[in-house]
């Protein structure tokens, strides 16, 4: 399982969870709930980065191709991919692109916390990948989810 995204309490980086926030709570949560996986997670914020137990941290920029490549060799081939980082239009088509050259068959990648106002943008991505990949536009409570399954 990778995820982009620690979580920063750093104010003066986008994106970030806020002073009361918990970096590396959803890494961990994904450690107990998928006891025997390995959990790889990257950040832009180097403060965030530890190693535990099945757990790697590593640094990312989801504004380079190549900081999200160098990234994703590091984590090997992946199961789920989560991109929970910077939550902008550039950073998600940036990591959904490099993620896509690194998917195996029966992987997903689950880019979070869409704006409602990106959908029109995410239906055509979601209409370019549909010969090789099924996709889906999700409405959540406050927000979209775009999910990609690479079935075969």
């Amino acid at each position: 399982i990778v995820e982009i995204g620690i979580g920063s309490r750093n104010p003066a980086l986008v994106s970030n969870m806020g002073a009361f926030g918990t970096p590396g709570a959803s890494l961990r949560a994904f450690s107990e709930f998928a006891p025997t996986a390995n959990i790889v997670g990257g950040d832009i914020d180097l403060a965030t980065l530890f190693q535990e137990n099945r757990i790697a941290t590593f640094h990312v920029d989801q504004l380079r191709q190549d900081s999200l490549h160098q990234f994703l060799i590091k984590s090997g081939k992946y199961d789920l991919l989560i991109d929970d980082g910077l939550h902008e239009l550039d950073a998600n088509l940036n990591t959904l692109t490099v993620a896509l050259a690194h998917t195996k068959i029966g992987s997903w990648i689950v880019i979070e916390d869409i704006s409602p106002d990106r959908s029109i943008e995410w239906l055509a991505v979601a209409k370019l990948l549909r010969d090789q990949y099924l996709c889906w536009l999700v409405k959540a409570p406050h927000s979209l989810v775009f999910v990609v399954h690479r079935e075969f």
